[in-house]
């Protein structure tokens, strides 16, 4: 006899997006498409690249809990380019002093264990649409 596990007690899987701006850091936690929290911040363009990904992870602990980390299966960041999406690379962001060949897809995978995905904000506006 086959079992049946029910849809409805399977937890749902939650995915991480940031959105990185020249004057504000976003991030939402998101289970399947809907978003259930989200926190912003000014962006600290001032201190660089390190500053901003200190950011980064502030506004993910505001809006993961323990339990949510179990569930994450990624991260999804758009960022202003141009950038590399194969690579994970942000080539130059004009408005952000200090964001030149910045391999950000890798440095937040060892940083936080996630799968990441980095896009162009433009190119994921458009995803979203």
């Amino acid at each position: 006899m086959r079992s049946r596990v029910r849809r409805e007690t399977m937890p749902r899987r939650l995915t991480i997006g940031i959105d990185l701006g020249g004057t504000q850091v976003r991030a939402a936690l998101v289970e399947e498409g809907r978003i259930l929290r989200r926190a912003v911040a000014r962006t600290d363009a001032s201190g660089g690249p390190t500053a901003v990904l200190g950011q980064f992870k502030k506004l993910i602990s505001e809006i993961c809990t323990a339990d949510d980390w179990s569930r994450l299966t990624g991260l999804g960041v758009s960022a202003p380019g141009p950038l590399d999406s194969e690579t994970g690379t942000v080539i130059h962001i004009p408005t952000l002093p200090r964001w030149e060949s910045v391999p950000l897809r890798d440095i937040l995978a060892a940083d936080l264990g996630l799968p990441v995905v980095i896009e162009n904000d433009g190119i994921a506006a458009a995803y979203g649409e």
